[in-house]
């Protein structure tokens, strides 16, 4: 049997040198480095992760809100309104997780042109800012962050504004962005955003996910709920049409509670899991 030749599994004559990649990262950390924000400010923290420390000396278990419009407005209104209504009825929700429209993941230049769903899209850095002012909330930029073409630009933004829990690096590993197919470009911008985390003077997470790289990658039927499933006809679907089973094999669950033959949209965060 032949043996396995690189131009096989490596078409690229050459691949970027990581160190090199490493270091565009650490210098670009001397101008991009975590912004003020009124979670940060307000309860006198560094960073999510000295917070997360302080609540568990307490004994005090945190609340995280998973929320996010396609409308910009709305998505800030809502950063304010769950914080305030909470704080009145005696609660405190101390994270957010801001469920950004998968499209986030091109880079913006090129974003225009591209496939986009149905979630909240902030434009430009000072969308990120605008919406972690909204309440003191600490803001976790979860998916379509690290780990995607545009894993530089957005890393940078949602440091600017203030957050300290970035995701998900478990993309990288399997979600796959339609009509793009730069996977080597993908994984520069995404060493560079580690890069420039790492680098931070205050402890950052980098969130990866694990089950968005197990689970993603089963294609079979499944009744566990959660697990993902095949779609129509029986293709294995895309990131963005994903499909899980939520009762007996081959139906899906609608919010009311009535058995459907037509699959729900998967989201991870889905209150309905």
């Amino acid at each position: 049997m032949p043996g396995l030749d690189r131009a096989q599994i490596l078409p690229e004559p050459e691949l970027p040198e990581a160190a090199g990649l490493l270091a565009q990262g650490q210098r670009l950390a001397r101008t991009v480095t975590v912004g003020p924000c009124p979670f940060l400010s307000t309860y006198g923290v560094r960073s999510e992760s000295e917070y997360k420390r302080r609540r568990m000396a307490e004994g005090t278990i945190m609340l995280h809100a998973q929320f996010g419009y396609r409308s910009p407005a709305k998505s800030r209104r809502a950063y304010a309104e769950i914080y305030e209504r909470l704080a009145a009825a005696g609660y405190r929700v101390d994270r957010y997780g801001i469920c950004l429209d998968w499209s986030t993941g091109y880079p913006a230049a090129q974003r225009a042109d591209m496939p986009r769903g149905t979630g909240l899209i902030l434009e430009k850095p000072e969308d990120f800012v605008a919406l972690t002012q909204s309440a003191p909330v600490a803001p976790h930029f979860g998916d379509f962050c690290i780990g995607t073409p545009a894993a530089v630009e957005n890393t940078a933004a949602a440091l600017a504004a203030g957050s300290t829990s970035i995701g998900n690096l478990g993309q990288y590993f399997t979600f796959r962005m339609p009509r793009w197919s730069d996977d080597v470009g993908m994984t520069a911008e995404t060493v560079k955003a580690l890069a420039l985390c790492a680098a931070q003077p205050v402890e950052i997470m980098v969130h990866p996910r694990r089950h968005n790289q197990a689970w993603a990658q089963r294609p079979a039927s499944t009744t566990r709920p959660g697990r993902l499933n095949r779609g129509p006809r029986g293709r294995v679907q895309s990131p963005a049409q994903r499909f899980v089973t939520l009762s007996r094999p081959g139906l899906e669950r609608d919010p009311k509670g009535l058995d459907k033959s037509v699959p729900l949209p998967y989201h991870e965060d889905s209150q309905f899991l």
